[in-house]
């Protein structure tokens, strides 16, 4: 993921307001329900994506979108191995994807 390029995301950088999310791994004992993320960068990686013509379908976020991508992938190249990086705001959002991507369910993933 990159850094901060643009006054959009600059923009984002700034909206350090906390925002109430489900917690994927409320199952576990001692979980809440929430977790609390900068909202700037929930909006970037999980609000609806620039595309929301979606016929009625689910409209996707980036996370899902990437998600999808990736499940891709690792059914191409089994063997693969992927790092997530990033560097300012993209440090950011791949801690934030990391964390989604291993609740994901994917089974490539490595924890």
């Amino acid at each position: 993921f990159r850094g901060t390029a643009t006054f959009t995301d600059a923009k984002t950088d700034l909206q350090m307001m906390l925002k109430s999310m489900p917690n994927p791994l409320k199952v576990y004992h001692g979980q809440p329900e929430t977790i609390s993320v900068h909202s700037g960068f929930a909006k970037y990686l999980y609000g609806p994506s620039q595309n929301t013509d979606t016929g009625g379908e689910k409209v996707k976020n980036k996370c899902d979108i990437i998600l999808a991508q990736l499940a891709e992938i690792y059914e191409a190249f089994p063997g693969y191995t992927l790092y997530i990086t990033g560097h300012s705001l993209g440090g950011a959002l791949a801690s934030l994807f990391a964390f989604s991507a291993a609740c994901s369910g994917l089974p490539q993933i490595k924890k």
